[in-house]
């Protein structure tokens, strides 16, 4: 941090095997290569917000002495390669809360094979009306593999402890099934504007849409589904065009198959949030300003390193993924 410094070292190698060691190295807790622990995590922290580039340039100002693209790049991913979330012990039940939100989405990002799904989940405690920070994983990986990991995540937000569970989420099928699996007994949301976005599909098509839109979402809010199932149905049967009661046949569809996650009155009532705009957010800041700025294209495991830093950060993980990654060093 100081810039340049040179050591003289005795380094001692093993005739029959062939391996070294230099003893000063362990005394000064220095890693191998020629930048100290500090400005190896220095550097990764802002390889992990900035592209390695700027990182590398941004490094240069603030302490003076440079430090390659390259060297960028190998110390952020070397960080985040190491990093797994403290794991909670078996005993330990978490945070006391009294309501835990889960939301979960995916963004596509340009990979060296193609696109990708990458997979962005948000949790956050509630105690006494206030909101508790949030902890973030995003990673790549089927659903259904992630289902440990995300109940993993809400442990350490306190979801043993929780009185009640809220999930939400668009309407996609394997979301839901890995939810709904390890959350069971969680009040589960479709998200609001997803589903109005359907609604106004429809609407577009009526001679009155607006005023039909603005029934189903009022009835939505204070009733539950019952009435705009119905006002579906009627178009479905009544319609005056193919167009509109093929319209109205989808939407129809897409709220049967979701009727039991579309309790916004009692949501409402409660304080709970209605739309999932908040993991919606976390895709942008968490991946896609670091991922999917112009030109830029990724290996797989470059890009999860990366990801897995931005997390730790925003977690409040940042000390214990360094502790992690000096250990793995040293190993």
């Amino acid at each position: 941090m100081h810039g340049p410094v040179q050591i003289h070292r005795e380094i001692w190698h093993c005739r029959q095997c062939g391996t070294g060691d230099a003893p000063v190295d362990r005394a000064l807790d220095l890693p191998p290569g020629g930048a100290s622990w500090a400005v190896r995590e220095g550097v990764a922290l802002l390889g992990a917000w900035l592209p390695f580039e700027k990182a590398a340039a941004v490094y240069a100002r603030l302490a003076g002495h440079a430090v390659s693209d390259r060297s960028v790049e190998n110390y952020t991913e070397a960080l985040g390669r190491a990093y797994a979330p403290p794991p909670l012990a078996p005993t330990d039940p978490g945070p006391a809360v009294e309501t835990l939100f889960v939301e979960a989405d995916a963004t596509m990002v340009w990979f060296d094979d193609g696109w990708h799904e990458v997979k962005t989940v948000v949790c956050w405690g509630r105690r006494a009306g206030e909101d508790l920070p949030p902890r973030y994983l995003a990673t790549e990986g089927t659903w259904e593999e992630l289902g440990r990991p995300i109940y993993d995540l809400a442990r350490r937000q306190g979801v043993r402890l929780a009185q009640q569970v809220v999930c939400l989420a668009d309407g996609a099928r394997p979301i839901w099934k890995v939810l709904e699996r390890w959350f069971p007994r969680a009040l589960g949301l479709l998200d609001w504007y997803h589903l109005q976005e359907h609604l106004a599909t429809v609407a577009r098509l009526l001679p009155d849409g607006a005023a039909w839109h603005a029934r189903q979402k009022a009835a939505l809010a204070e009733r539950g589904p019952t009435d705009p199932l119905r006002a579906l149905q009627d178009l479905v049967t009544t319609g005056r065009t193919a167009e509109v009661r093929e319209a109205a046949g989808a939407c129809l569809k897409y709220l049967q198959g979701n009727r039991h996650r579309l309790d916004y009155p009692r949501a409402l009532a409660a304080g709970y949030p209605v739309g999932s705009g908040r993991v919606e957010s976390a895709c942008g800041h968490v991946v896609q300003q670091r991922l999917k700025r112009a030109g830029m294209q990724w290996a797989h495991s470059h890009a999860m390193a990366v990801l897995a830093l931005r997390c730790a950060d925003l977690n409040g993980e940042w000390e214990a993924a360094c502790t992690q990654a000096r250990a793995k060093l040293a190993a």
